[in-house]
């Protein structure tokens, strides 16, 4: 999996006087991160695919320190069905058994944050990846949100069923330190300052978000590490170590 590369540094996250309402919007504040790489697409399901098969065959070493569970595939979901798009409905533990096997992490919500929305010209967050512009408003649709329709119609009954779309799908959900579907497609499990069973952060809009306001880089969710949301999946950090 390729992978962005975002410096050391003093950032910005944030929205400056975000007003009220839901989701919560995170006000602005500054960070000091160490460097860092982080995927630059969200993990596909044949990469997690790939994973559970060499997890169990090599024996099921449970690192994400819940060694009762099988981080089996998502039973019954649809939003996910390609190959080379976004695995969704895992859990905290999922995600972290996936980074954990290959030696990486979850990123922080503040990592994400920055590789997600800084913008390194105007030195501070954008709202999103294309500007301030409400997604509604973008055409081409700029990312896979409810509104933008990305899915399959049932020949028999007219059913229409919205999915997760392959890496790169929607040109304009790319973000100035190189990761694409940041705001759509599947939102992201993230690592919180609290270890589970504390709750933990989940950023970006997903292809079932209906609002802009839920598809802000700055929005603010989180939820139980056992919980597997339908829409949610992750792509992983690994600490840059200079020379």
């Amino acid at each position: 999996a390729e992978l962005a590369f975002v410096p050391a540094s003093a950032y910005q996250v944030g929205q400056a006087s975000p007003p009220a309402g839901e989701p919560p919007l995170e006000a602005r504040r500054t960070v000091e991160l160490a460097g860092f790489l982080i995927d630059r697409d969200e993990v596909s399901r044949s990469r997690y695919e790939r994973f559970l098969l060499a997890w169990t065959e090599g024996g099921q070493q449970h690192l994400c320190g819940e060694p009762g569970r099988d981080h089996r595939l998502p039973l019954g979901g649809t939003l996910s069905q390609q190959g080379e798009a976004p695995i969704v409905g895992v859990s905290y533990f999922d995600a972290l058994e996936y980074a954990r096997y290959y030696g990486r992490r979850l990123p922080t919500a503040d990592e994400w944050a920055v590789a997600a929305a800084w913008d390194p010209h105007g030195g501070r967050p954008r709202l999103y990846p294309w500007g301030a512009k409400d997604p509604a408003e973008v055409s081409p649709f700029p990312a896979n949100l409810a509104f933008a329709g990305y899915g399959v119609t049932d020949e028999d009954t007219g059913a229409f069923q919205p999915t997760v779309a392959p890496a790169g799908t929607f040109e304009f959900d790319h973000s100035a330190f190189g990761l694409r579907d940041v705001v759509g497609n599947a939102a992201e499990w993230c690592s919180g300052i609290a270890p589970p069973p504390a709750a933990q952060p989940i950023r970006g809009g997903c292809l079932v978000t209906e609002s802009a306001r839920g598809a802000l880089l700055h929005a603010s969710y989180e939820a139980l590490p056992a919980q597997p949301p339908p829409s949610v999946g992750f792509r992983t950090a690994i600490a840059w170590k200079a020379g």
